[in-house]
């Protein structure tokens, strides 16, 4: 009880560095690191509550590598800190305030949408973009207010991709000629590459079925079983199938994980972000 009375709680943390929650062999991120599996049923506990009439997915991890039917987090050059962007300068962005409950969670990684311009808080130290735009921080630390409040550019400037981003973006296994026929099918007649990225996605959409607990796939040609043999599945195998078919086209595009926010209550204006509703399929297509 003294310690708990004498000693301040930000006193007692020390730097985080925890794992994404599920991010071992049999967690909530198995099957999207491996989407051959089945996927499972992620937990119910509360992470973060977003203020913000709208928000957009929240971005914890960005996979860029696929080796030997698996994807891998981007492991590339180090972030670059943001910059102290003045507040005069934030006109016209869009705000958001975080409300984290469970730190240990976040593995330094604060989860952001769009494009961020400008990060504060007092749980966490320098925080920084990596070249796939997730905001991570030097150091973090459990704290008796872990609120950060981040803005938004409605505009961001474009980013031009650097050779060794466009080639790890670009990588993808060779496809077999049923699935380069079956691919030239599906964007016949569409020339420009986000034409060709909407048909891919309305087709997958349209076609396939969305399923839970549908049977693993062949170690050996994933891709291929899922797209021509068992058209349905959760939503990281849509999420894998789409980047790689996008690379094909020689679009670069990776996997992001994130979140969902939920709506936001009519009373508080809050969104809760729960870990069952963790939804690692967005595509991420430059």
């Amino acid at each position: 009880v003294a310690v708990f009375v004498l000693v301040p709680r930000g006193f007692l943390g020390t730097p985080l560095a925890a794992r994404l929650p599920g991010s071992g062999s049999t967690g909530s991120l198995d099957a999207v690191l491996d989407p051959s599996r089945s996927g499972q049923a992620n937990s119910s506990r509360l992470l973060l509550q977003v203020e913000a009439a709208e928000v957009g997915y929240l971005r914890m991890m960005a996979l860029t590598d696929f080796v030997d039917g698996q994807w891998k987090p981007d492991n590339g050059p180090p972030w670059v800190p943001l910059s102290n962007t003045s507040p005069a300068w934030l006109a016209g962005h869009r705000h958001r305030r975080v409300r984290v409950k469970d730190v240990a969670a976040l593995n330094r990684v604060l989860p952001t949408d769009g494009h961020p311009s400008r990060v504060t808080g007092r749980f966490f130290r320098t925080p920084g973009r990596n070249a796939q735009g997730v905001v991570i921080c030097e150091a973090m630390w459990n704290s008796g207010n872990n609120l950060y409040e981040y803005w938004v550019n409605p505009r961001p400037p474009a980013e031009r991709l650097a050779d060794w981003q466009r080639r790890r973006l670009l990588a993808h296994p060779a496809p077999s000629p049923e699935l380069r026929g079956w691919l030239d099918n599906v964007i016949v007649g569409a020339i420009e590459p986000h034409e060709q990225a909407r048909r891919l996605e309305a087709h997958l959409r349209d076609t396939f079925k969305y399923e839970l607990g549908a049977p693993e796939l062949s170690r050996l040609s994933a891709l291929e079983d899922f797209l021509l043999r068992e058209r349905r599945g959760h939503c990281e195998r849509f999420a894998s199938a789409l980047a790689l078919l996008l690379r094909m086209q020689g679009v670069p595009a990776s996997v992001v994980v994130g979140f969902v926010p939920g709506e936001r209550h009519w009373l508080s204006g809050w969104r809760d972000v729960r870990l069952d509703v963790t939804s690692p399929s967005a595509i991420r297509a430059v």
